[in-house]
């Protein structure tokens, strides 16, 4: 089993090297670093730490798109081309499979979180930048698993481009959401039942508000108590969705 897992998940890694994601990365990075060099002329006061913040943001939202992007055209393609079916027809379990696939693509995060990393030590003690790029591998893990629970589901690219961008931007901006209930007719009808929905949405979703928080880079990074809860909550869901997945694939009928 452990095999046949390393095996696919080594050809999934493969794969993003061969359609040169790491170079994307590293001009990813090489363009947070010049732009540091503008914010480091504006800024009148604390510039390393405000270069630090905003790179961090940057290098954020672009890899968790890049990553999205990328696990939805890999399993598309995998469809497309029947290599999906080759690997049933060596009677691989379907679970196999997908945890093969997850664990490349969870691979294929590390090495973007230790590349950004290596980038950030400039900006900021190393704590702090260990601690924020452990958050952003657990991030991008988790959005690629989104993302490959999605085009399993939807089998359509812009379906679950679009899905799971929005579910993205739901996780992370939940708390300005529910917020814009907190107004002066919070005591309407429809005001209650949007709010009793959102709560609810919050409830089932991950806050990924606590995860990769550019303030680690600027004040020191987190209390012991910050980290547990954000990789408790990233076991959980990953446990929940890796389920949901492969659920999904052995009901396909291929």
């Amino acid at each position: 089993m452990a095999s046949s897992i390393i095996t696919i998940a080594r050809f999934s890694l493969l794969e993003a090297m061969r359609g040169k994601i790491l170079w994307f990365v590293m001009l990813l990075l090489l363009l947070a670093l010049s732009f540091s060099l503008f914010i480091s002329q504006a800024a009148l006061t604390e510039t390393r730490e405000s270069e630090a913040a905003i790179i961090a943001g940057f290098l954020r939202l672009a890899s968790i798109l890049m990553m999205i992007f990328f696990v939805v055209a890999s399993i598309a393609r995998d469809f497309q081309d029947k290599s999906i079916e080759l690997l049933f027809s060596v009677n691989i379990p379907r679970n196999q499979v997908f945890l093969g696939k997850f664990a490349g693509f969870s691979a294929l995060a590390f090495v973007i979180a230790g590349i950004f990393f290596c980038g950030l030590l400039w900006f900021a003690n190393s704590y702090s930048v260990f601690i924020w790029s452990l958050s952003l591998w657990c991030e991008l893990t988790l959005m690629a698993l989104i993302a490959l629970v999605f085009i399993l589901s939807l089998e359509n690219v812009t379906l679950s481009l679009l899905a799971s961008i929005g579910i993205y931007g739901l996780m992370r901006f939940m708390p300005a959401i529910q917020s814009i209930g907190d107004g002066p007719f919070q005591g309407g009808l429809f005001n209650r039942v949007i709010n009793s929905v959102l709560d609810s949405i919050d409830f089932i979703l991950p806050r990924l508000e606590h995860f990769s928080q550019s303030s680690w880079l600027v004040y020191g990074g987190p209390e012991a108590t910050t980290i547990i809860s954000f990789g408790v909550e990233f076991l959980l869901f990953c446990t929940l969705l890796c389920l949901a997945g492969i659920i999904e694939l052995k009901r396909k009928s291929l």
